[in-house]
């Protein structure tokens, strides 16, 4: 009824003759024609207006002063990120927008997490194969990936050791995987290491290595393999011998 009788459709243009109909029919598809373009501006300029994947978007909520969140799991989770440290860090020198990352985040208010605080970490641990996949497959931190995919949650990921938002290049003296802090870094999981500890690890292996390591890791798979093949071996051959010896002194 609006789109014939309306401001753009007069009630003379709805009159019962033939050139009254064509009337009506034009004006109902100009008003739609209207309707629909004017629906499109109108959800086009939020995102002009406020481009989310700018940063400032996220540090309007989650800069220095940002009061930390409790998650279902009672964990409580800290989202501060101070825009200072952040765009002193490598990432921000490059100017990487924050959703890179955090790529399942959308506008406020964000999907509520239901996972505790440790958990979200090491899920967050995989965003930095998207960008540092040189350090994934053959040239991975394996020692600490394998417990990691074990589903031990104390295992470290990448930022337990490089930093989440304040990252530095590894060569910068701020950097807590640089020369001068590396084995303080260590001490937070390994309480007793030092620099021959530091040294002994294999960090961040060339192909050679990894490879090498693989190949370690397989045999001593095996050979705990045999090992519970033997024993379980040895245990049958006891049971019958018992089985038997018992029959044998009935008899």
């Amino acid at each position: 009824m609006a789109l014939t009788n309306g401001p753009l459709c007069p009630a003379s243009a709805s009159t019962g003759n033939h050139n009254g109909a064509v009337g009506r029919v034009l004006c109902r598809v100009v008003t739609a024609g209207l309707f629909a373009g004017l629906l499109l501006v109108a959800q086009g300029q939020p995102a002009q207006a406020v481009d989310r994947f700018d940063n400032s978007y996220c540090y309007s909520c989650h800069d220095a002063d940002s009061k930390p969140v409790t998650l279902p799991s009672g964990d409580i989770l800290d989202v501060a990120v101070p825009s200072a440290a952040y765009d002193a860090s490598v990432h921000g020198q490059l100017e990487i927008p924050c959703v890179l990352c955090h790529t399942t985040i959308g506008a406020f208010p964000h999907q509520r997490l239901e996972v505790s605080a440790r958990e979200f970490t090491v899920q967050m641990g995989t965003a930095c194969a998207m960008c540092h996949s040189e350090f994934y497959g053959e040239r991975a931190d394996l020692d600490h990936l394998y417990e990691v995919q074990a589903g031990n949650l104390d295992a470290p990921v990448c930022s337990d050791c490089h930093g989440a938002h304040d990252i530095h290049r590894a060569d910068d003296p701020a950097s807590p995987v640089s020369e001068a802090n590396v084995v303080a870094t260590c001490q937070s999981c390994h309480p007793d290491a030092n620099a021959a500890f530091v040294n002994a690890w294999d960090g961040h292996p060339t192909p050679v290595t990894a490879v090498a390591h693989r190949e370690e890791a397989v045999v001593r798979g095996l050979l705990i393999k045999i090992g519970v093949g033997v024993a379980v071996l040895v245990l049958l051959l006891a049971g019958f011998w018992l089985v038997s010896r018992t029959r044998g002194g009935r008899s």
